[in-house]
C-alpha cells in the first residue's frame, strides 16, 4: 500500500508541475506576441528555458547548454509518463512470469481434487478463489498477481493426482493461501517496481538539474555526491526489499499455524528443498549463470543472503518455534527507516525544492500574462483571477506540494518505524507484557531512528565533522538530544493510542478503519513533528555548505525573475512552517480528546454473550462470564475446516493428528 501511495503522490507531483510548466510556457509565448509557427527553432513546448539569459549563451558551451535546457521539459514529461505506467508494469508482472518460466494454464479438466481443495479453502477463509497455472521446470509454488486476482502458479509434474495428495503439497498450497488472506500478494511486485523506477527516476532529475549550475565551482563534487546517493539509495532500497519479502514469508507460515496446519508445515521445511530437475539444470548453464555463480563464490555471507530473498527452511523452522520474534522491534528495520528518510531529505533539499520553486517562478509569469489579458478581455474577472493566482501560486505550488512529498516520504517511516511500535503494542498487550515501562523502553528504536537520519548526513554535508566554535558544537549536540527526545514522544504517542484505541475493542471483526485511522494520524503527526525540527537543522547546515549555497544562487539567478522567485522561496517557507505548526496543535488536540474519551468513558462488552467485561483492556483476553475470546479477530480461525478436507483428501493420505474422532 504505501509503494501505491508513493506511486500516486509522485505522479501527481511530476504531472502537475509539467502542465504548470508548459501552461506558464504558452502564456508567456503568447505575451510575447511571437508567432509560434514562424518559428523555425522548434515547437513551443521545446523552448521552454528559451528565454532565459544564461552567461556563455552565444558560445559553443552555452548552445550546449540551452540544448539541455530545451529537452529538460520532454524528459520530465517522460519520467511523469513514467511514473504513471508503473503500475502496467507491476500489472504485466504476471504475465512475464508466465513467460520467463514457461507457465500455462491449467487445464479445466485435470487435477479436480486440487481445483475443489483450493476452492473449499478460499470460500472458508473468504478469499478469491485463486486461478490455477502450471509452471515447468521450477519447484514449489507461488502465488502472483493481486490480493483481489490472485493466480496460484505450481510445478506441473505428468501426474497430479498421485503427487498432489501428500503433506508436502498441503503445506504448499496452504502457504500461499496465506498470502492471499494476509493481503501482501502484490507487495513484492510494487517494491519491485518502486525500486525498478525511483532511482532512474532519481538519477534523470539530478542529471538534468545539473546543467542550472554548471557555473559553480563544485561541479565535479555535485556530480560524484548524486553517484554516490543513488548508489546509496539503491542498497537501501534493495534491503528493504529483502526484508519486506522475508518478513511476509514468516508471516504466511504463521498464518497456517492459526489454522491449526503447523505440523503438515513444519513437516515440509523439515526436509531439504529437492534438486532442480535436469531441464532446469540445463537450462541454468550458461554464460549468466556462470558468471553469478563465480560472483557469489567470492561474496561475503551476509551479501549473499541478501539475494535470496525467499528465506531457508532453518529461518523458517526457527521463527515457527520462537513466533515472538515477529512481533518484536527489528533495529535494523528502524535503521534503514531512519537511513532512507535522511537519503530522500537530501534528494528533496537539492533537486526537487528547487525545481519547484524555479517552475512556480515560471508559471507566475505565466499567471501575470493570464492577468493582464483577462483585465483588458473582462475587467470584472480581475478580482477572481488575481485571488485565485495567490492560493496557487503562494500557496499551493511552493508549498503543498513539497509538503505532499514530505508527508510522502514520512508515511514511509511510518510503514517501517511505526508498524515495528504497533506490532510490539499489540504484543505486550496479548501478552500481559510491561505497561509503563514499554513506553521508556522506546528511546532504543527512536536512538536507532536518529543513528540511520544522522549516517546519511556526510552524503551532503561533508563538513558536518568541522565546527567553527565551542558553541555550535553545543548547538548541535543539543539538537541531537532534542530531536532524540522528540522522536520518542512521537512513538510514545503511537503506542498510547495503539493501546488505547485497540486494547479496548472487543469486537468479532478485525477493526481495519480504525488500523488505517492510527496510521494516517501517525503519519501526520510525524510529520508535524519531524520536518519543522529536522528543516531547521538542514537548512542550518545546508546554508553554511559552499556547493548547496552557490547552487541555489545559480538556480535562482537562472530564473525568469530572481526576485519574484526568492519571493515564493520565503513565502513557501513560511507557509509550510505555519502550517506544521497548526498541524501539531489540531491533531494533538484530537488525539488527546478521541483517546481520553474512548479510554474513559467506552465500557468493552463481550461479541459473544454481550455481558460487560472487567478490564478497560481485553485485548487477548478472554469472558468471564462464557469463557469466549473478546478479541478473535487477532488470529483468523476456521474451525469447521478440518470436516471439509476430510471430504477432499483420501483418509490414508491424511496426517493422524488431524483425524477427528
Amino acid at each position: 500500500m504505501f509503494t501505491m501511495i508513493a506511486f500516486i503522490a509522485m505522479t501527481v507531483f511530476w504531472t502537475s508541475g509539467i502542465m504548470l510548466g508548459f501552461w506558464g510556457t504558452g502564456l508567456d509565448f503568447a505575451h510575447l506576441g511571437d508567432s509560434l509557427v514562424s518559428r523555425s527553432r522548434g515547437p513551443a513546448m521545446l523552448l521552454f528555458f528559451d528565454d532565459l539569459h544564461l552567461p556563455h549563451r552565444n558560445t559553443a558551451i552555452g548552445s550546449l547548454i540551452a540544448a539541455l535546457e530545451n529537452l529538460m521539459l520532454v524528459a520530465l514529461a517522460s519520467l511523469a509518463v513514467w511514473q504513471m505506467v508503473a503500475w502496467i508494469r507491476v500489472r504485466g508482472h504476471v504475465r512475464r512470469f508466465a513467460r520467463d518460466h514457461d507457465a500455462r494454464d491449467l487445464p479445466p479438466d485435470r487435477a479436480p481434487r486440487l481445483r475443489r481443495f483450493v476452492a473449499t479453502v478460499s470460500h472458508k477463509l473468504g478469499v478469491p478463489i485463486p486461478h490455477l497455472a502450471t509452471k515447468g521446470g521450477s519447484l514449489g509454488g507461488v502465488v502472483l498477481g493481486s490480493s483481489r486476482r490472485p493466480v496460484l502458479f505450481l510445478d506441473g509434474p505428468p501426474t497430479w493426482q498421485e503427487v498432489f495428495w501428500n503433506r508436502h503439497r498441503e503445506a504448499l498450497i496452504l502457504h500461499e493461501m496465506g498470502h492471499v488472506v494476509n493481503r501482501d500478494v502484490d507487495t513484492r511486485e510494487w517494491s519491485l517496481a518502486l525500486l525498478h523506477t525511483t532511482i532512474p527516476a532519481l538519477l534523470l532529475l539530478a542529471l538534468l538539474w545539473l546543467p542550472l549550475v554548471y557555473l559553480s565551482p563544485h561541479f565535479g563534487a555535485n556530480l560524484f555526491r548524486i553517484l554516490i546517493v543513488a548508489i546509496a539509495l539503491y542498497v537501501v532500497l534493495k534491503l528493504i526489499l529483502w526484508r519486506l519479502i522475508r518478513i511476509r514469508e514468516y508471516y504466511a507460515d504463521w498464518r497456517v499455524v492459526t489454522w491449526n496446519r503447523a505440523d503438515a508445515l513444519i513437516a515440509f521445511l523439515s526436509v531439504s528443498p529437492p534438486e532442480a530437475s535436469p531441464a532446469a539444470r540445463q537450462a541454468g548453464e550458461g554464460f549468466r549463470s556462470w558468471l553469478g555463480r563465480l560472483v557469489l563464490r567470492h561474496t561475503p555471507a551476509i551479501l549473499r543472503s541478501t539475494r535470496d530473498f525467499h528465506p531457508s527452511h532453518e529461518a523458517r523452522l526457527t521463527i515457527l518455534h520462537h513466533p515472538e520474534r515477529l512481533f518484536r522491534t527489528d533495529p535494523t528495520t528502524v535503521f534503514t527507516s531512519g537511513f532512507l528518510l535522511g537519503l530522500l531529505s537530501f534528494v528533496l533539499a537539492t533537486f526537487v525544492l528547487p525545481t519547484q520553486f524555479w517552475l512556480a517562478a515560471k508559471g507566475m509569469e505565466g499567471y501575470l500574462a493570464l492577468a493582464e489579458a483577462t483585465r483588458a478581455w473582462h475587467p470584472q474577472l480581475r478580482g477572481l483571477t488575481s485571488v485565485a493566482g495567490h492560493i496557487v501560486l503562494n500557496l499551493g505550488l511552493p508549498t503543498l506540494y513539497p509538503l505532499g512529498v514530505m508527508w510522502g516520504l514520512t508515511h514511509l517511516v511510518t510503514r517501517g518505524f511505526g508498524i515495528q511500535v504497533e506490532k510490539q503494542a499489540v504484543a505486550d498487550l496479548v501478552l500481559h507484557g510491561p505497561g509503563s515501562w514499554g513506553y521508556t523502553a522506546l528511546w532504543r528504536p527512536s536512538l536507532w531512528f536518529l543513528s540511520g537520519l544522522v549516517a546519511t548526513t556526510p552524503f551532503f554535508l561533508p563538513d558536518i565533522g568541522r565546527f567553527d566554535s565551542g558553541s555550535l558544537l553545543l548547538l548541535h549536540l543539543l539538537w541531537l538530544v532534542g530531536f532524540w527526545i522528540l522522536i520518542w514522544v512521537w512513538a510514545t504517542l503511537l503506542r498510547f493510542t495503539v493501546r488505547t484505541l485497540l486494547g479496548t475493542r472487543a469486537e468479532t471483526k478485525s477493526p481495519q478503519w480504525l488500523r488505517r485511522a492510527i496510521r494516517w494520524a501517525s503519519t501526520l503527526i510525524l510529520t508535524a513533528f519531524f520536518w519543522p525540527a529536522y528543516g531547521a537543522f538542514l537548512g542550518l547546515r545546508l546554508s553554511r555548505t559552499e556547493w548547496w549555497y552557490s547552487s541555489m544562487t545559480a538556480t535562482m539567478t537562472h530564473a525568469p525573475d530572481p526576485n519574484l522567485a526568492l519571493n515564493q522561496v520565503m513565502i513557501g517557507m513560511f507557509a509550510m512552517a505555519y502550517l506544521c505548526a497548526v498541524l501539531i496543535f489540531v491533531l494533538l488536540t484530537w488525539g488527546l480528546i478521541l483517546g481520553a474519551g474512548l479510554a474513559l468513558y467506552r465500557k468493552p462488552h463481550c461479541p459473544t454473550c454481550h455481558a460487560p467485561c472487567e478490564s478497560l483492556f481485553v485485548m487477548g483476553r478472554d469472558c468471564a462470564h462464557c469463557g469466549a475470546s473478546l478479541t478473535p479477530w487477532l488470529f483468523v480461525e476456521v474451525r469447521d475446516i478440518d470436516r471439509d478436507w476430510r471430504v477432499v483428501t483420501p483418509p490414508h493420505q491424511f496426517p493422524a493428528s488431524h483425524h477427528r474422532p
